[in-house]
């Protein structure tokens, strides 16, 4: 299976996401934030990146942008139900900056294993 870095700021979504992903065999990285995406030892340790768009500190886009600019080739996964500060689709903002695929909030744990399994694939 892959290794995966989840980086969401909501605590009782990131345990979630994680614990989707553990039980059909991924090893998952998590962290509370998309600082995660200028670990240089971390990237180059993961398959795929799932980050949510709108995050305190360093938020998704911010992290998409570093990983387009250090590890062209990395499958990464936006994820959002978008924000009060934001009137247009975030996710496809997110596509234009390198999300390799999006999954809108709410979604069902079925649905990314699905998203993942497809994204891995690509």
């Amino acid at each position: 299976m892959a290794s995966i870095l989840v980086m969401e700021d909501n605590d009782a979504l990131r345990r979630i996401l994680v614990k989707t992903l553990t039980d059909v065999g991924h090893k998952v990285t998590q962290s509370e934030n998309g600082f995660a995406a200028y670990d240089e030892s971390l990237l180059n340790s993961v398959d795929l990146m799932i980050t949510d768009l709108v995050m305190p500190r360093v938020d998704g886009l911010d992290a998409i942008n570093a990983v387009r600019a250090s590890h062209k080739n990395l499958k990464v996964i936006a994820i959002s139900g978008g924000g009060p500060d934001f009137n247009q689709d975030y996710l496809q903002v997110a596509k234009t900056f390198g999300a390799t695929n999006v999954l809108h909030k709410p979604f069902e744990p079925d649905a990314l294993v699905t998203v993942v399994n497809e994204t891995l694939a690509a």
